[in-house]
Parts: structure tokens; sequence; C-alpha cells
């Protein structure tokens, strides 16, 4: 706020990546992401400055969907009026067109994707530099699609993970279990250790010890609970 105050005519500030700078907050729960970024909220309500959040996809896994593949807590994309991603178009043979396609859009209508290239420009004084150019007409592809399309054998690891989630909610639904139960009867429904450890890690599942000093226990996020888990 004080920089924006020195500044003076601030219209966007850009996060990169907002994973970097959440101090001690652990990005992977969502109240405390909520809780970093409520101020940064609270600032781009008040100063009227548009705040872009750069964040990154992570490896592998997600239930197949763009949203879940955002590092760390859903809370990243709940908290923000808007979200993209942006990824290479798997069609374009030369891999210089992108993509961005929403993800979520709470000010207005969803919309269509975008396509565009990045391309040199000379602007006055010979400086050199680049633009972005945006193809006229909208891509009808979705966020979903464009993961699916753009990774190699991602509609069989979805699948795998997918199941992963869904047998971890239904496990955690009515409250905390002990860890080791709740890995036992993984296995018994045929969910692989190195699966559940990523769709525990998707989910933004809890691992605390009963009562300080007992065995560890599982829990849901309140994000996965009440909403079925956006990350």
């Amino acid at each position: 706020a004080d920089l924006i105050a020195r500044i003076g005519d601030v219209r966007l500030i850009v996060i990169d990546p907002i994973t970097a700078y959440l101090g001690r907050a652990d990005s992977h729960v969502a109240a405390e992401v909520r809780g970093a970024l409520a101020p940064l909220q609270s600032l781009a309500a008040e100063s009227g400055v548009a705040v872009v959040l750069i964040s990154h996809l992570t490896k592998g896994g997600g239930d197949g969907s763009a949203m879940a593949r955002v590092a760390g807590s859903g809370a990243f994309v709940a908290v923000c009026r808007s979200a993209w991603l942006i990824a290479p178009d798997p069609s374009d043979s030369a891999g210089e067109r992108r993509i961005m396609a929403p993800i979520k859009n709470n000010l207005a209508a969803a919309g269509s994707a975008l396509a565009f290239t990045i391309e040199s420009i000379t602007l006055q004084d010979d400086i050199a530099t680049s633009r972005v150019a945006f193809d006229a007409q909208p891509v009808q592809i979705t966020a979903d699609e464009l993961l699916q399309q753009a990774t190699p054998g991602a509609q069989a690891t979805h699948s795998a993970l997918g199941e992963a989630i869904a047998f971890l909610r239904a496990e955690l639904a009515d409250g905390p279990k002990v860890a080791r139960d709740v890995e036992d009867a993984g296995k018994a429904a045929g969910v692989s250790k190195g699966t559940l450890v990523r769709a525990r890690r998707t989910l933004g599942v809890r691992a605390r010890k009963r009562g300080g000093s007992g065995p560890w226990e599982l829990s849901l996020p309140p994000s996965a609970q009440e909403d079925g888990g956006d990350g």
C-alpha cells in the first residue's frame, strides 16, 4: 500500500509466483492461504488496483480438472475473481501458439478460450522488446480439455488419481481417521500408496498427531468438506 502511494497511478500488481511470498503460511492448507491473501484482497478493493497472482501447475496428478492441477491449496483459485490456465496449443506443431483458457470467473460468464503468440517488436529509440498478439477469434476448448490434450498419458493418470481422491473423500467424510487405517483401507480398495499420497496432496488432507502424542490422523480440509474439494 505504501508503494502504491509513493508511485501513484498504479493500475496493476503482479506477484510471481504467489507461493514464494506466503511467509509461514502453508500453501497446502486452505485456511492459511485464505488468511494470507485476505489483506491483498482488501488492498485491491480499497485501491482499485488489479492484482494478478502467478502460480504453477503440479507436475502430475489432479482429478482431471485444471483447478485441481494448480499447485498448493484450491484456495488460491477460490479466492480469485477470475482464474485462467495458459498452456501450449496442442494443435500447433511449431510450438509457438499459446491458449489462455478460463478456469473460473466470478465477474461474468466464463466465455471462451483465447489464443496468442509472443512476437518481437521494436519501439521508439530502437528499443527491442516483445508483445502479446491475440488471435481475433476465440478457441473452442476448455481448460480441462487443454490439459488433457497437452499431457501424454494424462487420462490414465487422472483416472487413477481421481479414484484415489474419491476414496479419500468417502473415507474421511465422517471425520479424522488414523493414517495407518486409511492406508490399509486404500490398499484393500486397490489404491497404491504413491497414488494415495498424491491424492492427499491434491485435496490438502491434514495430518496431525492425536492428542499431540498419539497416532497420526488424517482429515479433510474445510474446502473439501464444503464443496467437494477444489485443489
